[in-house]
């Protein structure tokens, strides 16, 4: 009798199905994120992606843009632990003067992530090679 190791074979498939599930929930969580993302100039939107780690097998979804944090989370007093001036003053570029308290939060990547699960397990069930 005589056996044959194909674990190797088996692994490296396994992790190719994952990474792939992965990037099809990128994909997935790129297009609910843009969906809802609020539209100024269209920056950032655009900016939005999702990055995956294969080794560590998860999926990242975010932007680089400087003002995403503040567009997802709030500004001033709406923002969570925020501790700083409950109004504050600013000057537009044309000269006029301007008093906030802050920005509500205007969330576009949690609700990309939190309110699709199920579509999620069934890219990752199909990419697996699940019903």
């Amino acid at each position: 009798m005589r056996f044959l190791d194909h674990s190797s074979q088996l692994q490296a498939q396994l992790q190719a199905r994952r990474e792939a599930a992965l990037r099809r929930c990128g994909t997935a969580a790129e297009g609910y994120a843009k969906a809802i993302c609020p539209v100024d100039t269209g920056r950032l939107r655009a900016s939005i992606r999702s990055q995956v780690d294969g080794l560590q097998g998860r999926m990242v979804l975010g932007t680089n843009v400087e003002y995403a944090a503040d567009v997802e989370l709030g500004t001033g007093r709406y923002r969570p632990g925020w501790s700083g001036p409950r109004k504050w003053r600013w000057q537009s570029r044309d000269g006029r003067w301007h008093t906030t308290t802050g920005q509500r939060p205007q969330p576009y990547l949690r609700p990309a992530m939190s309110d699709h699960a199920g579509a999620y397990s069934a890219l990752i069930r199909i990419s697996l090679g699940g019903e």
